[in-house]
């Protein structure tokens, strides 16, 4: 069994870190669209919470047209946070599996974010694809004890 299957967390908190749309850059039919896509991670220590931050900007001919990150909070069960404490060095290691999982939830609370931002709008048909949070969570989480 995987620390992401074995961990014990809550969705404790969403907040729109950045929405932003500009018009003027809106692409015509025949564009090609580039999405990039990152995914960061924090931690606080003192409370358990683990924090991921996915970032999408879509882009044509490199001007942003549509950009948003979302700030997803979880909550760790404080005998799993302990699990990733290594109290002789002074940090804590968030495994990437469960790093990988979170980013997963978040992802998708990016995706219906996107969706309820931009119903109504021009900017409404551009949805997040499926994304491969492997592909942009590569290792552990390795952060200072505080």
């Amino acid at each position: 069994m995987s620390n992401a299957q074995r961990t014990r967390f809550k969705l404790i908190g969403i907040k729109t870190e950045q929405f932003a749309t500009f018009e003027e850059y809106l692409p015509k039919q025949d564009q090609s669209i580039e999405l990039n896509a990152e995914i960061k991670q924090g931690v606080n220590s003192d409370d358990k919470i683990i924090a991921i931050v996915p970032k999408f900007t879509f882009s044509v001919n490199g001007h942003v047209f549509l950009s948003l990150s979302i700030v997803v909070q979880y909550l760790i069960a404080p005998d799993d946070w302990r699990s990733f404490v290594d109290a002789d060095q002074n940090i804590v290691i968030i495994p990437k599996d469960l790093l990988t999982h979170l980013g997963f939830l978040a992802v998708s609370t990016c995706r219906g974010t996107l969706h309820a931002k931009t119903e109504g709008t021009p900017f409404n048909h551009f949805l997040l694809p499926l994304i491969d949070v492997n592909q942009l969570i590569k290792e552990d989480f390795v952060s200072a004890l505080k």
